[in-house]
C-alpha cells in the first residue's frame, strides 16, 4: 500500500483519528523523520511541522522548503487569538483586527520604531496561487506610490519565511464607513458632506498617481477617530486597483455589484470616472440609507446598473438641497461623459455646497440620451441579456418592424 501525504487532508485525519484515540497511518511516515541532535540547529517544515537536521533543504514528506525558524501561523488555528510572532525580524504581530475575502489584518508593533502598525497577510489558500500573490503585491505598489492624508499609508511589503506575502500599513483606530452605516443606516448631511469631500480628495490623489481604485464603497472608506465623531478618513484596500496602462482580463468583472458603473459591469475599459460613479453611489447610500438599486440577486443589480436610471434623492430624502441632488445625479450618470470630468471637480463642488455657494459644474448632459452603449462584443451580448432579463428595449434596434436583433448572432464590430 502506498501512502500519499497531503498537509490539509492530514490535518482533518488527525482530528478524526484523535477522537477515536488512534493515530492515522501516515503518522508512521512522519515519525520516521530523523530528529536533530541537540548540537545541531534544527530545520522545520512550515507545512507538517516535522523537524530535520541542518543539512536538509526540502521536507521528504510533503516537499516543502525547510526553514530554521517557523513563525506561528494563527491564520489556520485561532484567528482572533493573540499571536506574538515576529515577521521579517521586525513586526511583532498581535490579534486579528479585520479580514476580507483574500487576507486578514493583524495589529502589530514595529520593533524598529516602536510604533503601532497593522500587518495584512494573504490567506494560505490564495498564497499558493501565483496570480493572487501578484495581485496582493500589486495592491502594495498601488498604495505605496501615494502620499496623501486621505489615503492609507503603506510602510513596508515583503514575504514571511513560509513564502506568504504581507503588507505593513499604518494602524488606524476607528471604524469603516460601512460599519457606521450598518449601525446608523444613514448620516445627516452636515456629517456626510465632509466625509464625501475628503474621500473625493483622496481619490483625486489616487487618480493623479495614474491609478483607478475600482472598488470604492463604504467598507473601503475608514473613519479615523471615535464612532460618530471622525477626525479624518482614509481610503483603504487597493486590491482591485488598476495601474495606469494596466489591463483587466477580458470577460472578468471585478468590483462590488452595488457600486459598479455600467462600463465596469460589462468588463469594458474603465478610467477615473468609474470611481466617480462609485462615490456617487456611496453618497446616495450615506444620505438616504438606501442604494439606488437594491436586489437580493447581484445579477439583477448589475442589470440595473447598466440599464436603469437611479431615482432622484428627493424620493428618499426630504428636504434635500437641490444643489446636492444635482451633484449626486451627475456623479451616477450612465454615460461616463455625463459625469464629473475628474474626481477633483467633484470634490470642489462638494466644497462649494459646504461653503454655501453654487457648484461650478453644470448638470446639463454632454451626451443625450444618458445611456451607456457597450463597445465590445462581450459587452453588447451581456447588455442584451440584461435587457431580456429586465424586459426593456436595448439601446440598439435593427431588423424589420423594430424587432430586436440578438448581438450574439451578428458581427458587432461596426
Amino acid at each position: 500500500m502506498v501512502l500519499v501525504y497531503h498537509p490539509r487532508l492530514a490535518a482533518v485525519a488527525w482530528v478524526c483519528y484523535g477522537k477515536s484515540g488512534r493515530q492515522p497511518p501516515f503518522s508512521r511516515a512522519m515519525a520516521s523523520a530523523p530528529e536533530p541532535t541537540p548540537s545541531q540547529p534544527s530545520m522545520v517544515c512550515p507545512r507538517c511541522r516535522a523537524t530535520y537536521d541542518k543539512h536538509k533543504t526540502f521536507c521528504p514528506v510533503d516537499g516543502a522548503r525547510l526553514t530554521d525558524r517557523l513563525e506561528h501561523d494563527i491564520l489556520e488555528e485561532s484567528p482572533s487569538a493573540p499571536c506574538a510572532s515576529i515577521i521579517a525580524g521586525r513586526y511583532q504581530v498581535g490579534s486579528l483586527i479585520g479580514q476580507g475575502s483574500m487576507a486578514r489584518v493583524y495589529s502589530a508593533k514595529d520593533l524598529a520604531t516602536q510604533k503601532n502598525v497593522a500587518v495584512k497577510i494573504l490567506a494560505r489558500r490564495f498564497a499558493e496561487s501565483e496570480s493572487e500573490r501578484r495581485r496582493f503585491f500589486h495592491e502594495a505598489r498601488a498604495a505605496f506610490s501615494i502620499d496623501h492624508p486621505n489615503v492609507v499609508k503603506v510602510m513596508d511589503v515583503g514575504r514571511r519565511i513560509d513564502g506568504r506575502p504581507f503588507i505593513v500599513i499604518e494602524r488606524l483606530e476607528g471604524e469603516s464607513l460601512g460599519e457606521c452605516l450598518r449601525r446608523r443606516k444613514h448620516l445627516p448631511v452636515e456629517t456626510a458632506l465632509p466625509i464625501l469631500r475628503d474621500a473625493a480628495l483622496g481619490l483625486a490623489a489616487v487618480h493623479d498617481a495614474g491609478i483607478v481604485h475600482r472598488d470604492v464603497k463604504p467598507d473601503n472608506i475608514f473613519l479615523v477617530g471615535l464612532p460618530d465623531a471622525p477626525e479624518a478618513i482614509r481610503l483603504v484596500d487597493f486590491g482591485l486597483a488598476k495601474l495606469h496602462g494596466g489591463t483587466t482580463r477580458t470577460g472578468k468583472t471585478v468590483g462590488t455589484a452595488a457600486y459598479m458603473p455600467p462600463e465596469q459591469v460589462l468588463s469594458e475599459g474603465v478610467d477615473a470616472r468609474a470611481d466617480i460613479y462609485a462615490l456617487g453611489v456611496v453618497a446616495f447610500r450615506v444620505l438616504t440609507g438606501h442604494l439606488p438599486f437594491e436586489s437580493p440577486k447581484d445579477i439583477d443589480m448589475l442589470a440595473q446598473q447598466v440599464l436603469v436610471h437611479a431615482p432622484p434623492l428627493h424620493w428618499l430624502l426630504e428636504p434635500v438641497d437641490p444643489r446636492l441632488e444635482a451633484l449626486v445625479a451627475k456623479a451616477i450618470r450612465k454615460h461616463p461623459d455625463n459625469r464629473y470630468p475628474t474626481m477633483r471637480a467633484l470634490a470642489q463642488d462638494l466644497q462649494h455646497i459646504l461653503d454655501g455657494s453654487s457648484p461650478a459644474y453644470s448638470s446639463a448632459l454632454s451626451v443625450e440620451p444618458d445611456a451607456y452603449l457597450p463597445v465590445t462584443d462581450l459587452g453588447k451580448a451581456t447588455a442584451f441579456l440584461f435587457c431580456q432579463k429586465l424586459g426593456v428595449q436595448p439601446p440598439w434596434i435593427s431588423g424589420v418592424n423594430g424587432q430586436v436583433s440578438d448581438p450574439r448572432n451578428e458581427d458587432m464590430r461596426g
